[in-house]
């Protein structure tokens, strides 16, 4: 079954000049109007090179912006967004919501912030709905749904169920969303409406950028559970959000999408890789951003609106932040490059400090098996301390202390691993490393790579932790 690739663009959120929320002010989580061009650029580029049409649903000032001034070549444009005025700024999602409910055939939306590398399976567009992954939120969602049960006057009956006493609250997360059952969007989209026009007067008791989840992710997943509706996942076997799809640092090698929503902007090596291949690929977009960010879009005749452009970078990260960002992914993330096996001792402990209360536990080969089966790929754990003291601990944060590993090579195997893989990477990602750490000094770079890896083993290794006789990498 065809479905139609579409994106949205609500201008709203990024013209408030009185908010000082990430996705506003036309930097749209970046750190800097630049890179939020760039974004919209290369995801739409990208989608025209796989798809013949790619429509766009936006407002006038979504026009200007992205079809007069940066050219990009979608193949429809509607302006119908420009009914959302009265909608305040902070619901920034209302826009995408919006979007589905005017769509009378299959559909996939892509966000602005995702790229692809090629199609998407076409078994996905087997299913009635469509999403990018499932998610286990149960801190942030159980969170949020307290508040609103106790605050809110009204609300959608797929929510009034949701137990947020469980270890786990799943939704979905709608870097891609859509299908082919239209009659579930209509009812959906507006118990989206209806939620927040009769809760308006009390969405101030709640965190309103996190609520934007909550109706368009929560309600989404539990409206089709209500309704026995299958969902097709792009990634059907996690229920966290991939690690390898939060930056580009894995194209070509683990991934052919990437989504980098939230602080994943703010990555000096997320914004560098979309500079880079913005710059490579379709250098007439990049040099037409470039020129549009030195002087400044003229927004005068729209609506009368006048916005400076500024093409400023935030501060500086400090250099050691940059390796710590590059080499996170391989050491959290199985890899085919990273072949060394960790085999546990015989003991095995977890040492850590949370506030006052010391984590120091000690288990046998087959009881840390069960702990971590039950604990470990769990968002906390809660244990008591002095004084019946009870404190959440997220064990991923604790270290296995390297005495726990079998061979006494196994750590400098692995650190020799990763250097050879980083300093022998294809072209664009050393020129890259070269880039950020202003050296062209494959010796300072492999002295720095070296101490960033001892550094990050300790803390990282624990998260992809498999005990017995599997790898751990």
């Amino acid at each position: 079954m065809n479905h139609k690739i579409i994106q949205s663009f609500w201008s709203k959120p990024f013209f408030d000049e009185q908010s000082s929320a990430e996705e506003h002010r036309l930097k749209g989580g970046w750190p800097s109007e630049k890179y939020n061009y760039l974004s919209w650029a290369f995801s739409c580029l990208q989608l025209r090179k796989h798809y013949n049409d790619v429509e766009l649903f936006t407002d006038e000032r979504g026009k200007f912006l992205l079809i007069d001034e940066l050219g990009l070549p979608y193949t429809n444009v509607s302006t119908e967004l420009d009914n959302l005025k009265d909608y305040r700024s902070d619901l920034w999602a209302i826009g995408k919501i919006y979007t589905y409910s005017l769509q009378n055939e299959p559909f996939v939306h892509i966000d602005g912030d995702a790229f692809l590398w090629e199609c998407l399976p076409v078994e996905l567009f087997e299913e009635p709905l469509i999403a990018q992954n499932i998610e286990n939120e149960p801190i942030m969602y159980g969170e949020l749904m307290e508040k609103i049960n106790a605050k809110f006057t009204d609300i959608p009956e797929p929510l009034r169920n949701v137990d947020i006493t469980k270890g786990h609250i799943y939704a979905i997360n709608a870097g891609i969303i859509g299908g082919s059952d239209l009659e579930f969007f209509k009812t959906y989209t507006k118990y989206v409406f209806d939620f927040i026009s009769k809760n308006a007067e009390h969405l101030f008791w709640i965190n309103s950028g996190l609520f934007n989840c909550v109706y368009e992710q929560l309600l989404f997943y539990n409206l089709a559970i209500k309704n026995h509706i299958k969902i097709g996942y792009l990634f059907p076997k996690v229920t966290t959000i991939p690690e390898y799809t939060k930056t580009f640092r894995l194209v070509g090698h683990k991934t052919s999408y990437v989504h980098t929503f939230g602080v994943n902007k703010k990555s000096k090596f997320s914004y560098m890789f979309l500079d880079y291949y913005m710059r490579t690929l379709y250098p007439e977009y990049y040099n037409r951003i470039n020129r549009l960010t030195e002087t400044g879009i003229n927004w005068g005749g729209v609506d009368s609106f006048k916005h400076s452009a500024s093409s400023r970078i935030m501060e500086t990260e400090p250099l050691k932040l940059y390796y710590d960002n590059f080499i996170v992914d391989f050491i959290n993330i199985e890899s085919p490059y990273m072949t060394t096996v960790f085999r546990l001792s015989d003991r095995t402990q977890i040492i850590g400090k949370e506030e006052e209360i010391s984590l120091n536990m000690e288990f046998t080969k087959e009881d840390f098996a069960n702990f971590w089966n039950n604990y470990g790929q769990a968002t906390r754990i809660q244990i008591t301390g002095a004084e019946g003291l009870k404190v959440e601990l997220i064990p991923g944060v604790y270290k296995i202390i390297l005495d726990q590993f079998d061979g006494k090579r196994a750590l400098r195997e692995v650190i020799n691993n990763l250097i050879g893989f980083f300093l022998g990477q294809q072209e664009e990602i050393i020129n890259l490393m070269r880039v950020v750490t202003e050296s062209g000094d494959n010796n300072i770079l492999k002295s720095n790579l070296e101490s960033a890896i001892k550094e990050k083993a300790y803390e990282f290794i624990i998260d992809e932790v498999i005990v017995e006789d599997k790898l751990l990498v």
